[in-house]
């Protein structure tokens, strides 16, 4: 299936996502703050913890939470603006909790008119937060 590349720019993902290739965008590491608050409200401790999106993770966006499907459940569709908004929704957010399953977590960040949902998996073997799932309620 080849080798995973680190791209350092989202638009470079946005080309191995389309032509099939495996890489994953490095966003940079948690910073201590945000640490703090997600190990208070979560008590999962991220310290030193890189979040990263893959090239197959942002395929599945796009398949799932793109487009008039996702007016049906009073959300709307992401954009590539939104999916640069992931690193800051996971260091500046309004709320943070355990996802669906005990290695994830849900990350909220509230504005006047939507509600950025971010889950993401907590790999502790590669000290990684891993973006799943991406959803805009409005």
């Amino acid at each position: 299936m080849g080798e995973l590349k680190k791209v350092l720019e989202l638009e470079e993902l946005f080309f191995h996502a389309l032509y099939g290739f495996r890489a994953y965008w490095s966003m940079g590491k948690i910073g201590r703050s945000a640490v703090g608050r997600i190990k208070q409200a979560t008590g999962i401790n991220v310290s030193g913890y890189e979040m990263i999106l893959h090239s197959n993770d942002l395929v599945h966006f796009y398949n799932s939470h793109y487009g008039s499907q996702e007016y049906r459940h009073s959300s709307r569709g992401i954009r590539a603006e939104d999916i640069r908004q992931m690193p800051m929704i996971m260091t500046n957010f309004t709320r943070v909790r355990v996802g669906n399953t005990y290695d994830s977590l849900l990350f909220e960040k509230i504005n006047a008119s939507e509600c950025f949902q971010l889950v993401v998996k907590v790999d502790e073997q590669l000290k990684t937060l891993v973006g799943k799932s991406f959803r805009i309620n409005t």
